[in-house]
């Protein structure tokens, strides 16, 4: 087995400036361009018509980035006061900017995917409870399953062993076709 050193999500994956020290004028410059830039998240908003990410942009400017997926949901809501990357797509007619981050996960899920092979053992971060397993981060944007039976204990539900642990040692189990990626827990050594 080999531990694999990796950095959380797309963050860190990417030199990036931060939003809110650019200015209006750069800001319009690189509206819908790729230029990847990061903010922090301010809010996470889930409705009867969407699911979105609030950023702050700085001198009250605010940017959204809207969810796609389930699996996303459960992300979002802890990147909550966590700084992440973007890129800016437009503005709406609220004055508020359109902001896509997807195009920047994919391109780091597929880097770890091009970089894991099972048995690899990796540093994951918890980032949604469910009453079978856990989602963990295990890096570069990727979101692994952490099924309840793989977990140290054998609970009847997951935040019984976890409930105080945000990171925890993973072994890759297995990787769907799909791309679906499955860990078992290790004890951390």
């Amino acid at each position: 087995m080999r531990r694999i050193k990796q950095n959380f999500y797309p963050e860190g994956y990417f030199e990036v400036i931060r939003i809110e020290n650019m200015s209006v004028e750069e800001i319009e410059e690189i509206t819908g361009k790729n230029v990847v830039v990061s903010g922090r998240v301010i809010a996470y908003i889930a409705d009867d018509t969407s699911n979105y990410l609030k950023i702050d942009m700085g001198n009250g400017r605010i940017g959204i980035i809207y969810t796609e997926n389930d699996e996303d949901i459960y992300k979002n809501k802890s990147l909550v006061n966590e700084v992440i990357n973007f890129r800016i797509k437009t503005k709406n007619e609220n004055n508020e900017y359109i902001l896509e981050r997807n195009s920047l996960i994919n391109k780091a899920r597929n880097e770890i995917l091009q970089n894991i092979k099972i048995g690899d053992i990796i540093k994951s971060k918890i980032v949604a409870f469910l009453g079978y397993g856990v989602f963990v981060d295990i890096g570069w944007g990727a979101t692994a399953l952490l099924y309840k039976t793989d977990i140290i204990g054998n609970p009847s539900h997951p935040k019984e062993v976890l409930k105080n642990t945000t990171f925890l040692d993973v072994e890759i189990k297995n990787i769907s076709d799909d791309g679906n990626i499955y860990v078992k827990m290790i004890e951390n050594g």
